[in-house]
């Protein structure tokens, strides 16, 4: 069975019958019917997830520890709220005969809520100013463990902030060696990231962006130039946020910070993993024990060798390079904080050789 399928029955559900039509549409696109077969378990207690599930079809035993159990079946008032909506989950749900569920990205849930019980300024907004489609561009931006991780009311007041921009094919967006002023999400058209070295002056291609990703970030983060430029491949229009909104609604929320004592108590126990993100010839002058030298500059080819279930510090001179980093990592969904007091913490040097 598909979504459209159940569509009366979905309009039904709480808190999905506040939705404005538009928002609904938008949700029945992004959903999923999920079927469980009898004796199956749907989720169960302990488990985190991201999804909200309502019943369609079939039944449920729902099971806990502290509270029993109890029959979940279509057509009760229970069977209008998402199941055992609790995280971690409090009870365990296992299917007592052939049962389809719908399954709901929770953020999207909750954005799309959140923007209707605000108003619908985003939707109207940006459609006034392009022929793109708003939903594709958010919903692919939204998808990005980056974007997954910031407060509903940020991301609210993020849409808000964004100002659409109309570029041409081989305009130049941002310039290698410039100092950032905004962050870009590319809502339509595409865009290539160029970087210039001494021996290829007029640029490397590194990557072509889609809408929904996005760019210009690090030079905002970390106060350094910036370290590529990007020009349009063809015609099309970008969403920029100013340097300000972008660290007051994207990275200060985002990034975490450890004091110097519990981040090398950490690493000392291994139970976290020191990056010192600075170049290769400042860390051999010195560095902290413990640290593992990962540039900041080839962080990003390293990325596929880092697990989501370790624990990051990143820590430099400053700052600036180590939150840029963070940023980075976060991006691939890697539990990454910042050392506070970077390389001021001199107890823990360690002296090189050569220093």
């Amino acid at each position: 069975m598909n979504v459209q399928h159940y569509r009366a029955q979905i309009s039904q559900f709480i808190p999905i019958n506040t939705l404005s039509q538009k928002h609904f549409n938008t949700l029945l696109d992004k959903a999923e019917v999920v079927h469980i077969s009898k004796g199956k378990i749907l989720f169960k207690e302990g488990d985190i997830d991201s999804e909200h599930y309502f019943l369609l079809e079939g039944g449920l035993r729902i099971r806990s520890k502290d509270s029993g159990d109890h029959q979940l079946n279509v057509g009760s008032a229970e069977a209008r709220h998402p199941i055992a909506h609790y995280q971690p989950r409090k009870h365990t749900a296992r299917a007592t005969s052939d049962t389809f569920c719908l399954k709901i990205d929770s953020r999207s849930l909750d954005m799309m809520l959140s923007w209707d019980q605000a108003g619908s300024y985003v939707v109207e907004e940006i459609t006034t100013h392009s022929d793109i489609r708003p939903d594709d561009w958010m919903s692919r931006l939204l998808q990005n463990p980056t974007f997954q991780r910031i407060p509903v009311e940020n991301l609210q007041a993020l849409f808000m902030s964004l100002v659409p921009i109309k570029f041409l094919e081989e305009d130049t967006v941002i310039s290698q060696g410039e100092m950032g002023d905004y962050f870009y999400v590319i809502a339509s058209g595409r865009a290539a990231v160029l970087q210039s070295t001494p021996k290829n002056p007029n640029g490397v291609k590194l990557v072509e962006l889609l809408p929904g990703q996005f760019f210009g970030e690090e030079a905002l983060i970390s106060e350094q130039p910036r370290s590529a430029t990007v020009i349009m491949q063809q015609d099309g229009t970008l969403m920029r946020l100013s340097k300000t909104d972008f660290k007051a609604l994207v990275s200060r929320p985002l990034i975490k910070w450890v004091d110097d004592d519990e981040a090398i108590d950490l690493v000392r126990r291994k139970q976290a993993i020191l990056f010192d993100v600075r170049a290769p010839s400042e860390y051999q002058q010195q560095h902290i024990d413990y640290s593992i030298n990962l540039p900041l500059m080839f962080l990003k080819m390293k990325l596929p060798t880092l697990s989501p279930k370790n624990q990051y510090i990143v820590c430099c001179d400053t700052g600036g390079r180590s939150s840029a980093a963070a940023f980075i990592m976060m991006q691939h969904g890697l539990n990454v904080r910042i050392m506070k007091g970077n390389l001021d913490a001199g107890a823990f040097f360690s002296q090189s050789l050569t220093a």
